[in-house]
Protein backbone atom coordinates (compact mmCIF):
# COMPACT_ATOMS: atom_id res chain seq x y z
CA UNK A 1 0.00 0.00 0.00
CA UNK A 2 2.76 2.48 1.04
CA UNK A 3 4.55 1.86 -2.38
CA UNK A 4 1.07 2.45 -3.96
CA UNK A 5 0.02 5.15 -2.32
CA UNK A 6 3.84 7.13 -3.46
CA UNK A 7 3.41 5.49 -7.09
CA UNK A 8 -0.14 7.34 -7.35
CA UNK A 9 1.26 10.98 -6.01
CA UNK A 10 4.05 11.00 -8.21
CA UNK A 11 1.27 9.97 -11.85
CA UNK A 12 -0.71 12.62 -10.03
CA UNK A 13 3.18 15.20 -10.32
CA UNK A 14 3.45 14.02 -13.73
CA UNK A 15 0.05 14.29 -15.44
CA UNK A 16 -0.49 17.68 -14.07
CA UNK A 17 2.87 19.07 -14.79
CA UNK A 18 1.94 17.74 -18.49
CA UNK A 19 -1.72 19.75 -18.29
CA UNK A 20 0.30 23.09 -17.02
CA UNK A 21 2.66 22.76 -20.52
CA UNK A 22 1.70 25.24 -23.20
CA UNK A 23 1.36 23.54 -26.51
CA UNK A 24 1.05 20.00 -24.81
CA UNK A 25 -1.40 18.35 -27.32
CA UNK A 26 -1.66 15.29 -24.67
CA UNK A 27 0.39 12.14 -23.28
CA UNK A 28 0.30 8.42 -23.18
CA UNK A 29 0.39 6.31 -20.05
CA UNK A 30 2.78 3.08 -20.92
CA UNK A 31 0.60 1.13 -18.80
CA UNK A 32 -1.84 1.82 -15.86
CA UNK A 33 -1.40 -2.29 -14.72
CA UNK A 34 1.48 -4.24 -13.75
CA UNK A 35 2.71 -5.65 -16.58
CA UNK A 36 3.65 -9.25 -16.37
CA UNK A 37 5.13 -9.86 -19.78
CA UNK A 38 8.84 -9.13 -18.80
CA UNK A 39 9.83 -10.87 -15.24
CA UNK A 40 6.93 -8.46 -13.66
CA UNK A 41 6.79 -4.70 -13.93
CA UNK A 42 4.55 -2.91 -10.97
CA UNK A 43 4.69 -0.31 -12.74
CA UNK A 44 0.20 0.23 -12.13
CA UNK A 45 -2.08 1.64 -9.95
CA UNK A 46 -4.12 -1.95 -11.55
CA UNK A 47 -2.58 -5.45 -10.57
CA UNK A 48 -1.66 -7.72 -13.58
CA UNK A 49 -6.16 -8.56 -13.82
CA UNK A 50 -6.78 -4.85 -14.31
CA UNK A 51 -8.11 -4.67 -10.75
CA UNK A 52 -7.52 -1.72 -8.47
CA UNK A 53 -4.84 -2.30 -5.73
CA UNK A 54 -6.18 0.43 -3.21
CA UNK A 55 -3.81 2.56 -3.50
CA UNK A 56 -6.42 5.03 -5.42
CA UNK A 57 -9.83 5.30 -6.24
CA UNK A 58 -11.17 6.07 -9.99
CA UNK A 59 -12.95 9.47 -8.31
CA UNK A 60 -9.73 10.67 -6.62
CA UNK A 61 -7.87 9.78 -10.14
CA UNK A 62 -10.23 11.16 -12.44
CA UNK A 63 -9.41 14.55 -10.51
CA UNK A 64 -6.40 15.58 -11.82
CA UNK A 65 -6.98 13.28 -14.97
CA UNK A 66 -9.96 14.08 -16.21
CA UNK A 67 -11.61 16.22 -19.67
CA UNK A 68 -11.51 19.68 -16.57
CA UNK A 69 -8.57 19.53 -14.28
CA UNK A 70 -7.85 22.16 -11.49
CA UNK A 71 -4.16 23.14 -11.68
CA UNK A 72 -1.82 24.77 -8.98
CA UNK A 73 1.45 26.38 -9.54
CA UNK A 74 3.24 27.03 -6.19
CA UNK A 75 7.08 26.44 -5.79
CA UNK A 76 7.16 23.95 -2.61
CA UNK A 77 5.51 21.57 -0.48
CA UNK A 78 6.64 22.69 3.17
CA UNK A 79 6.78 26.26 5.04
CA UNK A 80 7.34 28.02 7.91
CA UNK A 81 4.85 29.89 9.71
CA UNK A 82 6.91 33.20 8.70
CA UNK A 83 5.85 32.53 5.35
CA UNK A 84 3.02 33.01 2.65
CA UNK A 85 1.46 30.28 0.62
CA UNK A 86 0.80 31.48 -2.55
CA UNK A 87 -0.42 29.63 -5.70
CA UNK A 88 -1.26 30.60 -9.38
CA UNK A 89 -4.80 28.57 -10.21
CA UNK A 90 -6.23 27.51 -13.63
CA UNK A 91 -8.47 25.31 -15.38
CA UNK A 92 -7.56 22.90 -18.21
CA UNK A 93 -11.02 22.31 -19.98
CA UNK A 94 -10.52 19.39 -22.85
CA UNK A 95 -14.40 19.00 -23.27
CA UNK A 96 -16.10 19.79 -26.23
CA UNK A 97 -17.14 22.94 -25.35
CA UNK A 98 -16.17 26.41 -23.20
CA UNK A 99 -17.33 26.25 -19.96
CA UNK A 100 -19.67 29.53 -19.11
CA UNK A 101 -20.00 31.45 -15.62
CA UNK A 102 -18.32 29.38 -13.98
CA UNK A 103 -17.54 30.10 -10.17
CA UNK A 104 -14.16 28.70 -8.90
CA UNK A 105 -13.46 27.85 -5.63
CA UNK A 106 -10.14 27.87 -2.84
CA UNK A 107 -9.61 26.49 0.11
CA UNK A 108 -7.23 26.31 2.69
CA UNK A 109 -8.20 23.45 5.29
CA UNK A 110 -6.59 21.88 8.40
CA UNK A 111 -6.39 18.00 9.26
CA UNK A 112 -9.61 17.73 10.54
CA UNK A 113 -11.15 19.45 7.31
CA UNK A 114 -11.73 23.08 9.29
CA UNK A 115 -11.58 25.27 6.73
CA UNK A 116 -8.80 28.25 7.63
CA UNK A 117 -9.32 30.26 4.45
CA UNK A 118 -11.49 30.61 1.22
CA UNK A 119 -12.19 32.17 -1.58
CA UNK A 120 -13.76 32.34 -4.91
CA UNK A 121 -13.60 33.73 -8.56
CA UNK A 122 -16.53 34.21 -11.17
CA UNK A 123 -15.35 33.42 -14.49
CA UNK A 124 -17.12 34.69 -17.59
CA UNK A 125 -16.02 31.49 -19.93
CA UNK A 126 -13.17 29.05 -19.38
CA UNK A 127 -12.25 27.95 -23.37
CA UNK A 128 -11.39 24.65 -24.85
CA UNK A 129 -7.50 24.25 -23.46
CA UNK A 130 -5.08 24.33 -20.99
CA UNK A 131 -3.43 27.40 -19.38
CA UNK A 132 -6.65 29.10 -18.72
CA UNK A 133 -5.37 31.27 -15.83
CA UNK A 134 -8.00 32.04 -13.34
CA UNK A 135 -6.33 33.57 -10.18
CA UNK A 136 -3.94 33.92 -7.27
CA UNK A 137 -4.53 32.95 -3.73
CA UNK A 138 -2.51 33.78 -1.00
CA UNK A 139 -2.62 32.62 2.26
CA UNK A 140 -0.53 34.04 5.29
CA UNK A 141 0.62 31.51 7.41
CA UNK A 142 1.58 33.37 10.92
CA UNK A 143 -1.36 31.63 12.91
CA UNK A 144 -0.05 27.86 12.45
CA UNK A 145 1.68 27.25 16.07
CA UNK A 146 1.87 23.57 15.55
CA UNK A 147 3.35 21.72 13.26
CA UNK A 148 0.92 20.65 10.64
CA UNK A 149 -0.46 19.26 7.28
CA UNK A 150 -2.49 21.47 5.20
CA UNK A 151 -4.97 21.02 2.33
CA UNK A 152 -5.16 23.20 -0.94
CA UNK A 153 -8.85 22.64 -2.69
CA UNK A 154 -9.70 24.33 -5.66
CA UNK A 155 -12.84 23.31 -7.52
CA UNK A 156 -15.56 24.50 -9.71
CA UNK A 157 -18.67 24.91 -7.91
CA UNK A 158 -22.13 22.65 -8.46
CA UNK A 159 -19.98 20.37 -10.72
CA UNK A 160 -17.65 17.05 -9.72
CA UNK A 161 -14.38 18.74 -11.16
CA UNK A 162 -11.94 19.88 -8.22
CA UNK A 163 -8.67 18.66 -7.36
CA UNK A 164 -6.29 19.33 -3.80
CA UNK A 165 -3.13 19.37 -2.72
CA UNK A 166 -0.85 18.72 0.43
CA UNK A 167 1.37 21.29 1.73
CA UNK A 168 3.01 21.23 5.42
CA UNK A 169 3.84 24.40 7.51
CA UNK A 170 6.23 24.20 10.66
CA UNK A 171 6.56 26.89 13.34
CA UNK A 172 9.41 28.38 14.49
CA UNK A 173 11.65 25.59 16.37
CA UNK A 174 12.08 25.99 19.87
CA UNK A 175 15.45 24.83 21.24
CA UNK A 176 15.69 21.34 22.50
CA UNK A 177 17.14 19.63 25.67
CA UNK A 178 20.80 19.67 24.59
CA UNK A 179 21.20 18.06 28.36
CA UNK A 180 19.09 15.25 27.70
CA UNK A 181 20.14 13.66 24.25
CA UNK A 182 23.51 14.16 22.16
CA UNK A 183 23.30 15.24 18.21
CA UNK A 184 26.37 13.94 16.43
CA UNK A 185 27.42 13.06 12.67
CA UNK A 186 30.56 11.03 14.47
CA UNK A 187 29.82 6.73 14.73
CA UNK A 188 33.24 6.91 16.93
CA UNK A 189 31.74 9.91 18.67
CA UNK A 190 28.45 8.28 19.37
CA UNK A 191 29.75 4.66 21.02
CA UNK A 192 31.84 6.84 22.92
CA UNK A 193 28.74 8.85 24.34
CA UNK A 194 26.91 5.46 24.74
CA UNK A 195 29.51 3.88 26.33
CA UNK A 196 28.70 6.54 28.95
CA UNK A 197 24.75 5.40 28.68
CA UNK A 198 23.83 8.73 26.76
CA UNK A 199 21.33 9.03 24.81
CA UNK A 200 22.17 9.89 20.83
CA UNK A 201 20.73 11.00 17.55
CA UNK A 202 23.78 9.82 15.02
CA UNK A 203 23.20 11.78 11.89
CA UNK A 204 26.22 10.53 9.88
CA UNK A 205 27.36 12.16 6.62
CA UNK A 206 25.72 10.07 3.65
CA UNK A 207 29.19 9.69 2.63
CA UNK A 208 30.16 7.80 5.10
CA UNK A 209 27.08 4.83 5.05
CA UNK A 210 27.41 1.91 3.01
CA UNK A 211 23.91 1.46 1.17
CA UNK A 212 21.33 3.36 -1.39
CA UNK A 213 21.81 6.56 -2.55
CA UNK A 214 17.89 8.23 -2.13
CA UNK A 215 15.90 8.73 -4.96
CA UNK A 216 12.22 9.53 -4.72
CA UNK A 217 10.89 7.49 -7.24
CA UNK A 218 9.39 3.79 -7.67
CA UNK A 219 10.65 1.17 -9.87
CA UNK A 220 10.85 2.55 -13.57
CA UNK A 221 10.19 -0.78 -15.21
CA UNK A 222 10.75 -4.85 -14.48
CA UNK A 223 14.16 -4.86 -12.46
CA UNK A 224 15.12 -8.15 -13.60
CA UNK A 225 15.70 -6.08 -16.93
CA UNK A 226 16.84 -3.30 -15.70
CA UNK A 227 18.62 -3.89 -12.54
CA UNK A 228 20.81 -0.64 -11.98
CA UNK A 229 17.80 1.20 -11.30
CA UNK A 230 17.31 3.15 -8.00
CA UNK A 231 16.42 0.29 -5.34
CA UNK A 232 13.45 2.04 -3.58
CA UNK A 233 9.67 2.31 -3.86
CA UNK A 234 9.17 4.74 -1.06
CA UNK A 235 9.09 4.62 2.23
CA UNK A 236 6.66 2.73 5.09
CA UNK A 237 6.52 5.28 8.07
CA UNK A 238 5.84 3.97 11.53
CA UNK A 239 3.40 7.33 11.67
CA UNK A 240 2.39 5.88 15.42
CA UNK A 241 5.81 6.59 16.68
CA UNK A 242 6.44 9.21 18.90
CA UNK A 243 9.56 10.43 16.87
CA UNK A 244 7.03 11.90 14.90
CA UNK A 245 5.03 14.01 17.32
CA UNK A 246 6.59 17.32 15.81
CA UNK A 247 6.53 16.08 12.06
CA UNK A 248 3.15 14.79 11.34
CA UNK A 249 3.49 12.22 8.76
CA UNK A 250 1.10 9.06 6.78
CA UNK A 251 2.53 5.59 6.40
CA UNK A 252 3.89 6.60 3.02
CA UNK A 253 5.76 8.61 1.10
CA UNK A 254 4.26 12.17 0.53
CA UNK A 255 6.06 15.47 -0.44
CA UNK A 256 7.00 16.70 2.99
CA UNK A 257 9.80 14.00 2.67
CA UNK A 258 11.39 14.21 -1.03
CA UNK A 259 14.19 16.58 0.06
CA UNK A 260 14.84 14.43 3.03
CA UNK A 261 15.02 11.14 0.91
CA UNK A 262 17.12 13.28 -1.64
CA UNK A 263 19.95 13.95 0.74
CA UNK A 264 19.88 10.17 2.00
CA UNK A 265 21.28 7.40 1.64
CA UNK A 266 19.39 3.59 2.86
CA UNK A 267 21.39 1.79 5.30
CA UNK A 268 20.80 -2.22 3.96
CA UNK A 269 20.59 -3.87 7.62
CA UNK A 270 20.03 -7.44 6.49
CA UNK A 271 23.30 -8.66 8.04
CA UNK A 272 22.40 -7.65 11.49
CA UNK A 273 22.39 -10.28 13.49
CA UNK A 274 18.34 -9.11 15.04
CA UNK A 275 15.48 -8.28 13.64
CA UNK A 276 15.13 -4.68 13.50
CA UNK A 277 11.71 -2.92 12.49
CA UNK A 278 12.65 0.64 11.37
CA UNK A 279 11.09 3.38 12.08
CA UNK A 280 11.07 4.68 8.93
CA UNK A 281 11.78 1.40 6.37
CA UNK A 282 12.93 2.01 2.59
CA UNK A 283 11.15 -0.42 0.66
CA UNK A 284 12.95 -2.19 -1.80
CA UNK A 285 12.32 -3.65 -5.02
CA UNK A 286 11.19 -7.59 -5.47
CA UNK A 287 14.23 -8.09 -7.47
CA UNK A 288 16.72 -7.59 -4.83
CA UNK A 289 14.40 -7.33 -1.65
CA UNK A 290 16.59 -6.13 0.96
CA UNK A 291 15.94 -4.84 4.64
CA UNK A 292 16.77 -1.54 4.00
CA UNK A 293 16.04 1.45 6.57
CA UNK A 294 16.44 5.54 6.69
CA UNK A 295 15.36 5.48 10.80
CA UNK A 296 15.84 3.05 13.57
CA UNK A 297 16.91 2.94 16.96
CA UNK A 298 18.55 0.76 19.12
CA UNK A 299 19.75 0.20 22.52
CA UNK A 300 24.23 0.28 22.91
CA UNK A 301 26.70 0.23 25.51
CA UNK A 302 24.78 1.18 28.22
CA UNK A 303 22.99 4.09 26.53
CA UNK A 304 20.41 4.37 23.92
CA UNK A 305 20.75 5.36 20.20
CA UNK A 306 18.76 6.28 17.26
CA UNK A 307 20.62 6.48 13.36
CA UNK A 308 19.02 9.02 10.72
CA UNK A 309 20.20 8.22 7.33
CA UNK A 310 18.71 11.16 5.78
CA UNK A 311 20.90 14.18 6.02
CA UNK A 312 19.03 16.82 9.34
CA UNK A 313 22.58 18.40 9.99
CA UNK A 314 23.27 20.87 6.61
CA UNK A 315 21.58 24.03 5.23
CA UNK A 316 18.92 23.64 7.99
CA UNK A 317 18.25 27.41 7.17
CA UNK A 318 17.29 26.54 3.67
CA UNK A 319 15.22 23.00 4.60
CA UNK A 320 12.75 23.20 6.95
CA UNK A 321 11.32 19.32 6.47
CA UNK A 322 14.89 18.83 7.84
CA UNK A 323 14.89 21.00 10.23
CA UNK A 324 11.75 20.22 12.23
CA UNK A 325 12.34 16.39 11.87
CA UNK A 326 15.95 16.71 13.59
CA UNK A 327 13.74 19.00 16.40
CA UNK A 328 10.92 16.18 16.35
CA UNK A 329 13.81 13.72 16.95
CA UNK A 330 15.54 15.25 19.12
CA UNK A 331 12.78 15.86 21.30
CA UNK A 332 11.66 12.24 20.82
CA UNK A 333 15.48 11.13 21.90
CA UNK A 334 14.71 13.50 25.75
CA UNK A 335 11.80 11.72 26.28
CA UNK A 336 10.82 8.70 28.66
CA UNK A 337 9.02 7.38 25.24
CA UNK A 338 12.33 6.67 24.03
CA UNK A 339 12.89 3.14 24.78
CA UNK A 340 14.76 0.79 22.42
CA UNK A 341 13.70 -2.88 22.09
CA UNK A 342 16.83 -4.73 20.87
CA UNK A 343 20.51 -4.29 21.57
CA UNK A 344 23.40 -4.02 18.87
CA UNK A 345 27.25 -4.28 19.67
CA UNK A 346 29.67 -1.72 18.27
CA UNK A 347 30.96 -4.00 15.46
CA UNK A 348 27.42 -4.49 14.33
CA UNK A 349 26.61 -0.68 14.10
CA UNK A 350 29.86 -0.12 12.80
CA UNK A 351 29.27 -2.06 9.92
CA UNK A 352 26.69 -0.18 8.76
CA UNK A 353 29.39 2.49 7.86
CA UNK A 354 32.48 3.29 5.75
CA UNK A 355 35.07 3.09 8.83
CA UNK A 356 38.48 3.83 8.84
Amino acid sequence: MASGKLAASLYKEEIERALKTPGMSGFQLLDLHDFPGQSTALVGLLDAFWDSKGAISAQEFSRFCGPVVALARFDKATYVSTENFTASIEIANFTNASLKNATVVWTVADASGKTLGEGEWRVGEIAIGNNNKIGDIEYALKDIVTAQKLTIKVGIRNTTYNNEWPVWVYPSIAENNAAAVHFTTSPDEAMALLKQGKNVLLNPDTSAIKGVAGRYTSVFWSPVHFPNQPGSMGLLIDSASKAFTHFPTETHSNWQWWDLVMRSKSMIIDSLPVQIKPTVRVIDNFFKNRNMASLFEVKAGTGKLIICSMDIHTDLDKRPAAAQLRYSLMEYVASDAFNPLVKLTKQDIFSLFNMQ
